[in-house]
């Protein structure tokens, strides 16, 4: 059965077929009960549409590409539920590809995204040692100029032509600063990963910013970076600090003995940055009952800023939508604030971010 002989089945125009089997039902253009009717006497039928034909006639692949860092490790199955609970109300399929945080595997997952024709990419950018490099991309991206739109997602690099969607980080690193200098903090410590996506980049820029700003010495800043333990020849340079930033909250168990053992804790004010789901894991592992359970009752404060990935992916859905249904639309980025994506949580290490608590 084509669309022809299903529409003169339910007594409708092809039209309203097709807009009632291709859309949700908000954009579908017909009353409710209509759109129900048309689904119901489908599923007697067994009716699908033809997707190569409607592909073919809309040039729009009904899909979306997804290109992930190894930040998916930690956060990709909140991500893509977020994402997969918007895209398949509308009848929209996924095709990921992961970089591993290797660039020419990132070049190489947007040329085939080019190839296939998908209707946008969400772009997770790959981490990487310094700062994120997007020649590469740019280049690539000047070659396609008919590429659809690509939304770069989580600290999304600052590619020309894309759009992004992310935290404000640069915020959280500035608040942060401010905070600790306001609790008479005067010897700080940065730590992070080896690599780093541009968001982190960008709350460390803005932490060691502004307390430059604040008159502190860069002598009186102290940044670290490692990998999954904390190098022992490193240790000794965060002797007696009293403010320290932390690119995630999930090295705060890594870094906790070495703290302990080169300052007081009890005099040392950190923040920090945590999705929801890894603060959830990590109390539900119990990694280390003495830190995990009561972390926070070790230090004199500790401020997460805090976001909820899925909500994120969910987020990121909406967006997609709204671009593929814009191509018009002109390159934009959109900051999200943390709160924002904070569900009723209540407990002590839901404190505002500007609470010394």
């Amino acid at each position: 059965m084509n669309i022809r002989e299903f529409a003169a089945h339910c007594k409708l125009s092809i039209a309203s077929v097709s807009r009632a089997l291709n859309n949700p039902p908000e954009t579908a253009q017909m009353s409710r009960k209509t759109y129900d009717y048309v689904h119901a006497e489908a599923r007697e039928l067994g009716y699908r549409p033809n997707y190569h034909a409607r592909a073919f006639h809309t040039h729009r692949s009904g899909c979306v590409g997804i290109i992930g860092g190894s930040s998916m490790k930690y956060i990709g199955i909140a991500l893509l539920e977020g994402i997969a609970d918007v895209l398949d109300d509308r009848g929209i399929a996924t095709y990921l590809a992961s970089t591993r945080d290797e660039i020419e595997r990132e070049a190489g997952a947007f040329d085939r995204m080019f190839y296939r024709n998908v209707d946008a990419i969400i772009h997770m950018p790959a981490l990487q040692e310094g700062e994120y490099r997007t020649d590469r991309l740019a280049g690539l991206l000047k070659n396609n100029p008919g590429h659809p739109p690509i939304l770069s997602i989580l600290g999304g690099a600052e590619i020309p032509g894309t759009f992004r969607l992310r935290m404000k980080d640069a915020e959280a690193g500035r608040e942060a600063a401010l905070r600790q200098l306001k609790l008479g903090c005067r010897r700080f410590g940065v730590i992070g990963t080896l690599r780093r996506s541009p968001a982190e980049n960008d709350g460390i820029r803005a932490y060691r910013n502004t307390l430059f700003e604040n008159g502190v010495s860069p002598l009186n800043i102290r940044e670290i970076s490692i990998r999954h333990n904390f190098p022992d020849s490193r240790q000794e340079e965060l002797r007696d600090i009293d403010g320290a930033w932390i690119v995630y909250y999930l090295l705060v168990p890594t870094c906790f003995q070495v703290l302990r053992r080169v300052c007081d804790p009890k005099k040392l004010h950190i923040d920090t940055v945590s999705t929801l789901e890894n603060r959830e894991l990590l109390l539900w592992l119990q990694l280390d009952a003495d830190c995990a359970l009561s972390i926070r009752d070790h230090f004199a404060s500790l401020n997460i800023f805090q976001y909820s990935v899925y909500r994120i992916g969910v987020q990121t859905g909406e967006t997609v939508v709204k671009l593929i249904n814009a191509p018009a639309l002109k390159p934009y980025t959109q900051e999200l604030e943390w709160n924002q994506f904070l569900p009723g949580i209540t407990g002590p290490e839901t404190a505002a971010p500007d609470s010394p608590e």
